[in-house]
């Protein structure tokens, strides 16, 4: 084996471990959520994962368990979609033709109660490339709840590049927002 052949599978050798020992990059940001830390009301993370198998009624997550369709999970234990960091827009599958993702986010109560309201947002710039209303789960004190909505399709307008997910969460008088960015590929 020559010199050159051998150093060649030696930097290969490298590149694969170093490919194999890098951490995926998951789409939760740790974007600092608005919201007073004394208030009845607190943002948590915003994820864009993939869409659940079924859309239900109920879909197939999220749930916490041992509500239904986790009844055979541990309680309180949250099934969600693996968050994902890119998302195409070329190529014949993409999210600007098809529907594709979820996006889920959390919000802890800690005295407001009541039906909790989520829109959502998705911008490049200033350009809105998404905009919907989310489901979200009745906000009781002292507890974590979740909004989510299914189907997401990007408009034509998106270009390749980052795209910022905001999430706003409203339980009567009381709104917060908490945000992730995404990659368009």
């Amino acid at each position: 084996m020559t010199k050159s052949r051998a150093f060649l599978l030696a930097v290969l050798a490298l590149i694969v471990a170093m490919g194999l020992s890098g951490q995926l990059a998951l789409a939760e940001d740790n974007d600092a959520p608005t919201g007073d830390a004394t208030a009845a009301l607190l943002a948590g993370p915003v994820a864009f994962v993939v869409p659940p198998p079924s859309n239900g009624p109920p879909p197939s997550w999220p749930c916490v368990a041992p509500a239904a369709p986790c009844t055979t999970d541990p309680k309180g234990g949250l099934l969600m979609g693996v968050p994902l960091q890119e998302w195409p827009i070329s190529g014949t599958t993409n999210c600007t033709m098809v529907k594709c993702g979820q996006i889920m986010a959390m919000y802890q109560s800690t005295t407001a109660t009541g039906a909790a309201k989520a829109t959502i947002s998705i911008k490049q710039g200033t350009t809105t490339i998404f905009s919907g209303a989310a489901k979200c789960t009745t906000a009781v004190a002292n507890t974590v709840g979740y909004c989510y909505l299914s189907g997401i399709q990007f408009m034509t307008t998106a270009i390749a590049g980052a795209a910022t997910v905001t999430v706003s969460t409203t339980v009567g008088t009381t709104k917060v927002s908490g945000k992730t960015t995404i990659y368009l590929m």
